[in-house]
């Protein structure tokens, strides 16, 4: 029996897949995903699609009837109500605050704003190792003054924090009127 390599298989079998996703408008069905909006109670289609003729990638949404959506704005009205609801609490944190006395301390994670990376976002094609090790440190120490400068204000509150070195977030343990209070803080985006 001839072994057939593993590239060759590969290509035979995207190419399958590929027919089996058909098409759109005339363009080519490269994958599909469905996405849940719980809140608003809506199942959406998001299609990548090449089109044939320039070789471009882009993506279209469709609801449930099939008719063309606008995913962002979707997406946008989901955030505005899901913050409606919970505000910058989790879900589960706020399901949790309901049913916990008000002197359990309860462990969360408190993501911050804040941080201003425009000058990291344009990363070099090429970088050295040191250059590479330099910005990582201006990273760090960036987010460093914003993590422990909120570490402190929760410290000040009688509660033990610790700051994210990498990322800008707080983990603390707090009272259920303690987090209603951090969540106030404008630097504040989300609790979990």
């Amino acid at each position: 029996m001839r072994h057939i390599p593993k590239v060759i298989l590969l290509l035979i079998f995207a190419g399958f897949a590929w027919a089996q996703l058909g098409s759109i408008d005339g363009y080519k069905i490269l994958n599909k995903a469905q996405l849940n909006l719980p809140l608003s109670q809506k199942k959406i289609v998001v299609y990548k699609l090449l089109d044939p003729v320039s070789g471009k990638t882009f993506e279209r949404a469709y609801d449930q009837q099939g008719n063309p959506v606008d995913i962002e704005k979707l997406l946008s009205a989901e955030r505005e109500y899901r913050r409606t609801l919970y505000g910058k609490l989790s879900p589960d944190l706020f399901e949790k605050l309901k049913e916990t006395s008000s002197e359990e301390l309860i462990p969360v994670t408190i993501w911050l704003s804040g941080l201003d990376l425009s000058k990291y976002t344009e990363r070099p094609a090429v970088i050295t190792r040191e250059e590479r090790i330099q910005r990582t440190q201006e990273l760090v120490n960036l987010n460093r003054e914003v993590t422990e400068s909120f570490a402190d204000i929760i410290r000040s509150m009688g509660f033990e924090a610790a700051a994210g070195q990498l990322a800008p977030f707080v983990t603390a343990k707090l009272t259920p009127d303690a987090i209603r209070e951090i969540e106030k803080n404008p630097e504040v985006v989300a609790i979990y």
